[in-house]
């Protein structure tokens, strides 16, 4: 079995944080934390806790939102769209889409759908290698 390319690495992240996301939504807006919880010093307060719960929440979002831009950006549209419903990086979508449900959702049969999904990895991939470049690039001293 081959290697996960960093751009399948990059959306299955964006799945788990999705879920993560609402996990610790419920923690924030009801902070009395089933027993096996020992919190650290740092938030032993409601309030510090809650502040703590929300600064992870902004983090995976800043996450989430860098994942759906740089989808957004794949020029193909079909394949963009699979990404997107495989991922569930539609509007307020937080779960995958089956598999099995994709065809249906875009009226393709199973292997169209798998090969547009294998075009937008590697769309994805290029923008991710586009933008580590143009970021180092960007922190070269200049002399």
């Amino acid at each position: 079995m081959k290697e996960p390319t960093k751009a399948e690495i990059m959306l299955e992240q964006v799945t788990k944080s999705n879920k993560l996301m609402k996990q610790l939504q419920l923690c924030k807006d009801h902070p009395i934390p089933p027993l096996r919880l020992d919190l650290r010093p740092s938030t032993k307060s409601i309030k510090a806790f809650q502040e703590n719960v929300q600064v992870r929440i902004d983090q995976l979002t800043a996450q989430r939102e860098k994942a759906v831009a740089l989808v957004r950006q794949i020029p193909d549209g079909e394949a963009r769209l699979v990404l997107q419903l495989r991922y569930g990086l539609l509007d307020n979508a937080t779960k995958k889409t089956p598999w099995l449900d994709v065809p249906a959702l875009m009226n393709y049969e199973m292997e169209t759908i798998y090969r547009r999904h294998r075009k937008g990895i590697d769309y994805l991939n290029m923008l991710l290698e586009n933008e580590v470049k143009f970021d180092v690039e960007a922190r070269k001293p200049e002399y």
